[in-house]
């Protein structure tokens, strides 16, 4: 791996707990941040958005900075060590996967940093920089890669490749293949994936693209569904197993407004607030009160009208306006246990958003607080 970190003057870490205005839910124990993101008003920064997924979040701030931590930037205290991405400035999306991570920019350019020995920065090359696991100093500014000068509309990374929507509404895939996940109708091995972005299908109304795991799903603006790639545990929502190698229509119907993808299951919102999964349920993470896994769609959490979804590795948790709901594996609070149907959380608090990972959660109050938790502690 060539570390092609730039040289850069240190920003100054806080090293208070009070840095770090992070609110712990009721019931989890506190494990003490010891270092945060420096801030121009003497706080820790009101946040915007965060993408929490695989062994690290990301978040940007109300000022457009981004700043990750995690098991890549400091495996020996993941959660406590914050690092910002550079550029420093203008970031409108985040997105995070096992092994790297993906940012838009609001002059809409698309960055990647990370992991990028399968080609899941699509620059053509396999090097990339903040191997996971790599401890880097705090307050370290990590380069991200431009990955090309076109104006991108959405991004999804997935565990070794990634997908994005450019503006012109065309869908675009590169990195592993070896599920079909970049949509070229065949598979490649592990080290022969694609290293530069390739179009998928001749469509030019795609909206919104989801990945996390070895599958992609995303829809159209005529309100289509579509999935492809592995389909181990009915993650494509065809009805089937088989791993679908071109993005394949889930159901005929029209009415879909986004989609989540978690590592072998998915979310999706339909119109009138309505909320459908479907996948891997071992750990009740479908929210339908069993754990049968799903071959097609599921409607879940009837009587609420959702406003946003995210799916993490074996929890979800989705947002009724400003209330928050998690189920599945117990990675959202104090249960001790599965949580088999949507359960309001932390009602101390109004959220904004919220994204779950592979063991932990993060969401964005209206009062612009990140808060993070997992069994057993939180920042």
């Amino acid at each position: 791996m060539t570390d092609k970190r730039v040289p850069g003057r240190t920003l100054s870490i806080l090293r208070t707990a009070a840095a770090i205005m992070l609110a712990i839910p009721a019931g989890l124990a506190v494990l003490t941040a010891t270092a945060g993101p420096a801030a121009a008003d003497g706080v820790a920064g009101r946040w915007r958005s965060v993408s929490a997924f695989g062994a690290d979040e990301c978040a940007i701030r109300t000022d457009g900075a981004l700043w990750c931590w995690g098991e890549a930037f400091d495996a020996s205290s993941p959660g406590l060590s914050w690092t910002e991405i550079a550029p420093r400035t203008r970031w409108a999306e985040v997105e995070n996967a096992w092994f790297h991570s993906c940012g838009i920019r609001t002059d809409r350019t698309l960055w990647c940093w990370g992991w990028n020995h399968t080609g899941a920065f699509g620059i053509g090359v396999t090097t990339g920089e903040g191997l996971p696991g790599e401890v880097i100093d705090p307050g370290t500014v990590i380069p991200a890669q431009e990955i090309s000068r076109s104006r991108w509309l959405d991004v999804a990374p997935g565990r070794w490749f990634t997908c994005a929507i450019r503006v012109d509404g065309t869908l675009w895939c590169w990195g592993d293949n070896r599920f079909g996940q970049v949509g070229q109708g065949h598979v490649s091995d592990y080290q022969n994936g694609y290293g530069s972005p390739m179009r998928v299908g001749t469509a030019t109304d795609w909206k919104q693209v989801a990945s996390a795991g070895d599958s992609v799903c995303g829809v159209r603006t005529g309100g289509t569904l579509w999935c492809w790639g592995a389909n181990n545990h009915g993650q494509i929502g065809d009805g089937t197993t088989t791993t679908r190698l071109v993005p394949t229509q889930v159901g005929t119907d029209t009415g879909w407004l986004s989609v989540s993808t978690g590592r072998t299951s998915a979310c999706a919102l339909r119109t009138g607030g309505q909320l459908w999964c479907w996948g891997n349920n071992e750990s009740g993470q479908i929210g339908d009160g069993t754990t049968t896994t799903r071959l097609v769609p599921t409607q879940v959490g009837k009587g609420v009208t959702w406003t946003t979804v995210d799916v993490g590795t074996s929890h979800a948790c989705g947002l009724s306006g400003d209330r928050l709901w998690c189920w599945g594996a117990d990675y959202h609070g104090p249960s001790g246990g599965p949580t088999m149907t949507p359960t309001r959380v932390d009602t101390d608090f109004a959220w904004t958003m919220v994204s779950a990972n592979e063991e932990r959660t993060c969401g964005i109050t209206t009062g612009q607080l990140l808060r993070c938790w997992w069994p057993g502690g939180s920042i």
